[in-house]
C-alpha cells in the first residue's frame, strides 16, 4: 500500500488503477523524489539488459578495441596469422541470425590455435581438448563500441584441467598480442 509525502516513504507498490494517479506513486526512500513504479521497474529492467554492462564469466579478458568493427577483424586475423597461428574457423554469427529472421549486433567467433604449442596440452588432460582450439569473439556493443574477449587460456586450463603453468605458458603472449592489436 501507498502512502502519501506526509505519510513518509512508500513501502510497496500497487499498479492499480491508473500508474499516474498521484495516490500510486512511491516515493524514493532517501531523496523524497516522486517515481511511478512501473518507470522504476522499467528503468531496473534495461539496466539488467545492457549487453555492454553484461557481466563477464570467469577467465574472459574483455578488449575495447579503438577500431570500427570490420577493421577489429582484419586486424585480429592478421596478428593471430603473423604469430603462425592457424584461423580454423572465422563464423559470422549476426549473418547466420539472419538467416532464421533473427537480429543480432555484428558479432564474429573465430576459432584459431597452433598444434604445436596445444597438442601437449590435449595429451596432458584429453579434456583440455573442449577448449582447444582457442577462440575469440569480436563484437559490437549498442553504443558502437568494439569488443575483442576472450578465454585466458593460461588461467582457464590451469585452473579447471590441471594444466601446469610450464605448459600454458606460451599462451600468455597471446594476452599482449590481442591488447597491442586492438589498443594500436
Amino acid at each position: 500500500m501507498l502512502r502519501s509525502a506526509a505519510d513518509g516513504p512508500a513501502l510497496r507498490c500497487r499498479p492499480r488503477p491508473c500508474p499516474w494517479d498521484r495516490r500510486r506513486i512511491g516515493l524514493h526512500r532517501r531523496s523524497g523524489a516522486a517515481l511511478p513504479c512501473h518507470v522504476a521497474l522499467a528503468i531496473f529492467a534495461s539496466v539488467l539488459t545492457m549487453p555492454a554492462s553484461a557481466p563477464s564469466p570467469q577467465y574472459v579478458v574483455k578488449l575495447e578495441s579503438r577500431y570500427p568493427f570490420d577493421a577489429t577483424v582484419i586486424r585480429v586475423t592478421e596478428a593471430l596469422t603473423s604469430r603462425a597461428m592457424i584461423i580454423f574457423a572465422d563464423i559470422d554469427q549476426a549473418r547466420f541470425a539472419a538467416r532464421v529472421g533473427e537480429n543480432l549486433r555484428p558479432t564474429r567467433l573465430i576459432l584459431f590455435g597452433n598444434p604445436k604449442a596445444g597438442t601437449p596440452i590435449m595429451a596432458a588432460n584429453p579434456h583440455a581438448a573442449l577448449e582447444l582450439p582457442l577462440k575469440l569473439v569480436i563484437w559490437q556493443d549498442n553504443r558502437s563500441g568494439v569488443n575483442v574477449d576472450f578465454l585466458d587460456p593460461t588461467a582457464l586450463l590451469g585452473e579447471r584441467y590441471g594444466i601446469q603453468t610450464s605448459m600454458t605458458g606460451a599462451f600468455q603472449p597471446l594476452v599482449d598480442l590481442l591488447t597491442k592489436t586492438v589498443s594500436g
